[in-house]
């Protein structure tokens, strides 16, 4: 008899004894391939040579081989050609993270097999609804106030889920005796033990059985957006060690997370210009659980003893709302927040880049004043003023025109004022609310609570007000230095209309031309600075992607700083506002 192949991978069927034996096929191909499989798997062992009396014998399949791959080693070496698993579907199983063979106990890391049509751009794919979901009731635990998801992207990155396996396998493979914890051999070991409760109560849901020994969580962290591309390509491989850590490390020289999108948005993401919301998964054995008094030997230091994370509850250091600061919590006191601290790139898994965008509908924007019917006076404002054609077009040679849009005509219908029309005017006056919420909590002179910062909310409606009848005296669209008395001669009419028409509804003269002489000049008050920022704002806004992104690093510019200067955490926040409205 002639063996078609090399004894211990041939397929059985090749070795039944036949007059002209039996041809080499798909299916015995299949089968060698799984044998291969089984030799990577049990890390280069050479298998067993079947004998032709044995046809149904298999090698052992290491303990240590995850469930996904048994059962396409399993699928590929069936005694029946016919019940193999076809080498095109073997392919797509091991080339998509096994999608099929994870079915019924799936890893959430790997790509999700919902996906293996998608082409991947830059890494990155829009999430199906699934991950969409599950990304969203995580953030909703603790979610940014006044911020709503907008956008979720899986990170489709190859290298480094094998990254992480490879950590995980090392951790699980670990010697139980290096890591095994100590901490009830130190000072207050029942509040340790309750702080490695929290941890695996965290941790229970994503227990896998593959991984008896590993606590397995999705964590949030938040850095600079100059940092996503790298994190995406390398995961925290090219980020120095301790990078965004809380307070330079006060809990370990580590790569910090938490189970809180609030805790990292606003602490994490404090020191950024424009925060970057991630979830990664995390993986870790044996944490320490830190507790008030450990600081001193953990602050910018390695990790404690042979512990491969740390375990941390935190509060606040003072009853300030703003505070940024946290600490680790005293025997038996509530903590507010958590803190995972991991020392090896291997153990995160970025996975999930999230956008979000302020918490805005437009009728819920407009404060009430006195009584006022906002939609009536928007309508009136609308009718006799912001719907009327310019009057005062400019059209004199060597003036660059194009950018001017005097009128819009869509089916037969013609709008004016398309630039400076109502839909403008409405927006400026939704930004006011949350302007006036930036200065509050942006300014080290305010306090949330304080008579100052109650009267600027007070004066929001007042604000809006003012803003609906700022630009419903113009001639025309064109630059103050075009024409400078056309466009004080608008101011004054604008005002003028605001005074006349208040009165009307029976607001007292002098009180509304507190605010109508605000149009009519300049002025040094925050009120009059936080209305011409959104004003100047909403015109940035309609600029051309290359020219906002510009225009948005100098927001602060655009107003005196004797009225208001915002930081750049604030202006990142207003961008998003007005991007959102």
């Amino acid at each position: 008899m002639t063996i078609r192949g090399t004894p211990g991978w041939i397929a059985p069927e090749l070795l039944k004894v036949g007059e002209d034996g039996i041809k080499a096929t798909e299916a015995s191909d299949v089968y060698s391939c799984g044998i291969i499989l089984w030799e990577l798997s049990n890390r280069g062992e050479v298998p067993p040579k079947l004998h032709p009396h044995a046809l149904d014998a298999r090698p052992k399949i290491s303990d240590e081989c995850p469930k996904s791959l048994k059962s396409i080693i399993e699928k590929s070496w069936c005694a029946e050609p016919s019940d193999r698993i076809d080498a095109l579907k073997m392919l797509n199983l091991l080339a998509h993270g096994f999608s099929e063979a994870r079915a019924a106990g799936a890893k959430a890391w790997y790509f999700d097999g919902e996906m293996d049509c998608i082409e991947a751009k830059d890494h990155l794919i829009d999430a199906p609804e699934r991950d969409f979901e599950f990304v969203h009731q995580l953030y909703m635990k603790n979610p940014v106030p006044g911020m709503d998801i907008a956008r979720v992207q899986v990170i489709d990155n190859r290298n480094n889920v094998q990254a992480f396996e490879s950590g995980v396998h090392k951790l699980q493979n670990k010697d139980a005796s290096i890591c095994a914890p100590h901490y009830s051999e130190e000072n207050n070991a029942d509040w340790r033990q309750s702080v490695i409760d929290m941890s695996n109560e965290l941790t229970a849901t994503y227990n896998d059985e593959d991984y008896e020994h590993i606590h397995f969580a999705p964590l949030w962290h938040a850095t600079g957006q100059d940092a996503v591309n790298g994190i995406i390509k390398s995961g925290l491989v090219h980020l120095r060690l301790g990078d965004g850590a809380t307070d330079g490390g006060y809990f370990g020289k580590g790569y910090y997370f938490t189970p809180d999108a609030k805790y990292a948005y606003e602490v994490y993401g404090r020191l950024k210009h424009a925060p970057a919301l991630l979830l990664f998964w995390t993986a870790y054995r044996s944490a320490y659980p830190v507790i008030d008094g450990d600081m001193s030997k953990l602050h910018g230091k390695p990790k404690y003893e042979n512990y491969d994370a740390h375990y941390v509850p935190v509060k606040p250091n003072s009853d300030d709302p703003k505070e940024k600061k946290f600490y680790p919590c005293s025997s038996n006191e509530d903590h507010q927040y958590t803190e995972v601290v991991l020392f090896d790139t291997s153990q995160s898994l970025p996975k999930y880049v999230i956008t979000l965008k302020p918490s805005v509908t437009i009728h819920n924007v407009l404060h009430p004043l006195e009584g006022l019917d906002w939609w009536r006076v928007c309508d009136d404002v609308y009718n006799n003023f912001l719907s009327k054609e310019f009057t005062n077009k400019i059209t004199e040679t060597g003036r660059d025109v194009s950018n001017f849009d005097w009128s819009y005509t869509h089916d037969g219908v013609t709008v004016h004022r398309p630039n400076h029309g109502l839909v403008h005017t409405i927006r400026t006056m939704a930004y006011v609310p949350f302007v006036v919420d930036c200065v509050i909590s942006d300014w080290p002179d305010y306090d949330d609570d304080d008579d100052e910062a109650a009267a600027l909310r007070a004066a929001i409606p007042w604000i809006q007000l003012t803003l609906l009848f700022f630009v419903a005296g113009r001639k025309n669209d064109a630059p103050m230095d075009w024409d400078r008395q056309a466009y004080i001669d608008g101011k004054n009419e604008a005002a003028d209309a605001m005074d006349d028409y208040m009165q009307s509804c029976g607001f007292q003269k002098e009180r509304v031309q507190y605010w109508s002489n605000m149009i009519r000049s300049e002025s040094k008050d925050i009120q009059f600075g936080i209305l011409l920022f959104c004003h100047r704002v909403d015109l940035v806004r309609c600029l051309k992607e290359d020219v906002y992104d510009s225009n948005v690093n100098e927001f602060d510019s655009l107003l005196s700083p004797s009225v208001i200067c915002f930081s750049p955490f604030c202006i990142n926040r207003i961008s998003l506002i007005c991007c959102s409205i």
